[in-house]
């Protein structure tokens, strides 16, 4: 111990370590907020491919389709990339739509692949996204669409980016699964 209040020097502590120096804090080095966006460079260049292929017949089409619980915030960007506020979800539509008749009955979408179906499909999917993550609001949804050539599946989907109100408290991590699936005990768990 080296001073009065019981604390040890920094010599004293290198000396009981066997160390030359003292190894630089944890939050030294790390890279500022625009780096953090450079190193996330897969979802970038995918994102950017995604908005090369937005369709804006088809999006001006699905704006009728839009749930009416999800809140559409024109001040933002759905084209700007950012890594934890940009998401995209798409449809596969060379297959039928997976229904039953009771989400007929509630939704009117039917199994045919239509244009309307697979609107109302993305609509869902809006939805969930916005029960799943939590947001508070989203950028107007750009809708995009691929032809399925060279052996890939062609899809349908949308891009947006969303914006979260968090509670004084929380993080944004407190905000999602507000969802849960509800399924028969398994009978080999006791």
């Amino acid at each position: 111990m080296s001073n009065d209040a019981g604390v040890m020097d920094r010599d004293e502590i290198k000396r009981q370590l066997g160390i030359d120096k003292l190894p630089p804090p944890r939050l030294e080095g790390l890279p500022d907020v625009a780096d953090v966006q450079r190193l996330s460079g897969r979802g970038a260049l995918r994102y950017r491919k995604l908005t090369s292929l937005i369709d804006p017949i088809e999006t001006a089409a699905f704006v009728r389709y839009i749930p009416s619980d999800v809140c559409i915030d024109q001040t933002l960007d759905g084209r700007v990339f950012h890594p934890e506020n940009s998401i995209a979800r798409s449809i596969r539509t060379d297959i039928e739509i997976p229904v039953v008749p009771k989400v007929t009955a509630a939704t009117g979408i039917t199994a045919a692949p239509t244009a309307e179906n697979h609107y109302i499909w993305l609509a869902g999917l809006l939805k969930w996204a916005k029960d799943e993550l939590g947001f508070a609001a989203c950028a107007p949804p750009l809708i995009f669409r691929t032809n399925g050539a060279q052996g890939t599946w062609p899809l349908l989907g949308f891009i947006t980016m969303v914006r979260y109100e968090i509670p004084d408290g929380l993080t944004k991590w407190n905000l999602g699964a507000r969802i849960g699936l509800l399924t028969p005990k398994n009978p080999l768990q006791n």
